[in-house]
């Protein structure tokens, strides 16, 4: 019997979901239980972290913030050129553009929540680049030889079904599970973790939130049940008193008899405000009796919770939760983005290279969410008066396509003065002498 109750989730845990799914095995229960973050950190217990982690992002506001504010400015201005800087060709990507666009959501999404970002599509060029789980798929790396194994979690009906060649098909048809390396001939896949190489996938960089996020739902729950309790409010009377010398010692003759409890809750039935009550000194009136102290709903009990949220966002949790904005704030996200951009951007360019552009194409990112717009627009205006910006670097940074617009203004070159130049002076206000002419005096 106590073995059976060791199985069984916590009581009022807000895990029962996860905890049903783990617990089907009493091996993965124990991998649950078990502290995690070790070294010696197995496969298993690394599956049941990526599971919290997702628990934790939908349902912790939090938590969601963050890596949602996070996806935001890491992926800023996400567009693809070639290698060599120029621009890609817009009739591929067009073709591509779903494809690639829903991928880079799905691999920024995974990296941010797990770690790790697994990429997997068919080397025939037909079909969606997909993400695979970390929690659903098996992966060595030992050596540096990389092997995928998961369940395709197909049907039968629906792989005949299916726009798979024959030769894909009767591989899904042959067994449920796929075993995968570099060399197969009909699926390739990438990985990218936060982790050396030969060791398997990387734990979860929201692993430091668990035990704060916990905490923090604890004491909602406790709060809850707290305020639960306190739905009735007692007003109690205390009449008599006890006699513990004299003859009467140890006699009820001063205790409260039912007539007179009776007489008092009559008088005071239906009497609410401000009422005239006389009392001896043995009848004591406690309202509010048994509620606890209103210390215990104490805000204050959630300020070392907090604390261990911000440092774990830092510094995005720093500027939303700062009354004044810290200026060095905004360098630091953007150093850390860099860093985040140079893994994500070599997983990409790797994984879209594979839909066959024309040349090989590389991922590039904006930094202009990082920098004030007015500091950032007179940095370049400086800049391009005063000679060290190019045009096309200023474009660039204005994020409008150079080649475009040169050839909008040659087009504009060929039209009327008066449809392209300012019909008032700029500078004095005054109608210009003819539409068209340039800004200056009209006399």
């Amino acid at each position: 019997m106590a073995k059976q109750q060791s199985k069984r989730a916590p009581a009022g845990s807000a895990f029962c979901s996860v905890w049903q799914d783990l617990s089907r095995n009493e091996q993965s229960a124990e991998l649950y239980r078990a502290p995690t973050g070790q070294p010696n950190e197995t496969a298993e217990q690394k599956k049941c972290s990526f599971k919290k982690a997702r628990y934790w992002f939908r349902e912790n506001g939090f938590v969601r913030l963050i890596l949602l504010l996070r996806h935001s400015f890491y992926n800023y201005g996400f567009h693809l050129v070639y290698r060599d800087g120029s621009p890609v060709d817009e009739a591929w990507f067009e073709d591509n553009e779903e494809n690639i666009l829903s991928y880079a959501h799905d691999g920024w999404r995974e990296w941010l929540q797990l770690d790790n970002t697994i990429g997997l599509w068919r080397k025939s060029g037909n079909g969606r680049l997909l993400t695979k789980a970390p929690e659903d798929v098996d992966y060595k790396d030992d050596f540096g030889e990389e092997v995928l194994k998961f369940q395709h979690g197909m049907k039968r009906e629906d792989i005949l079904k299916s726009n798979l060649s024959q030769a894909e098909k009767a591989r899904l048809l042959k067994s449920s599970e796929i075993e995968l390396r570099h060399d197969d001939e009909l699926f390739d896949f990438r990985v990218l973790k936060r982790e050396r190489v030969g060791y398997g996938l990387a734990s979860t960089g929201l692993r430091p939130v668990f035990l704060a996020a916990s905490g923090q739902e604890s004491l909602e729950v406790s709060d809850g049940l707290l305020g639960f309790a306190c739905r009735n409010i007692y007003e109690q009377h205390q009449l008599g008193h006890e006699i513990k010398s004299g003859t009467f010692a140890g006699s009820p003759r001063h205790f409260i008899k039912k007539a007179t409890a009776e007489a008092i809750k009559k008088e005071l039935k239906g009497r609410f405000g401000k009422m005239l009550m006389v009392t001896n000194f043995d009848h004591k009136v406690i309202m509010g009796a048994g509620l606890p102290d209103p210390k215990q709903f104490a805000g204050s009990r959630y300020d070392g919770i907090f604390e261990r949220m911000f440092m774990w966002a830092m510094p995005l949790g720093h500027i939303l939760t700062m009354k004044s904005i810290n200026p060095y704030l905004p360098g630091i996200l953007q150093v850390q983005a860099a860093g985040e951009r140079e893994l994500m951007g070599r997983h990409l360019a790797s994984v879209i290279n594979t839909l066959k552009p024309p040349k090989p194409i590389k991922a590039v990112w904006s930094d202009r969410c990082f920098q004030d717009n007015r500091i950032f627009a007179d940095l370049l205006k400086i800049a391009l008066q005063s000679g060290p910006l190019s045009q096309e670097s200023f474009l660039e940074q204005l994020q409008f396509n150079a080649t475009k617009e040169r050839a909008r203004k040659k087009k504009e070159g060929e039209l009327p003065d008066e449809q392209v130049e300012p019909r008032f002076d700029s500078a004095h206000g005054k109608p210009q002498a003819k539409a068209g002419r340039p800004p200056g005096r009209a006399d």
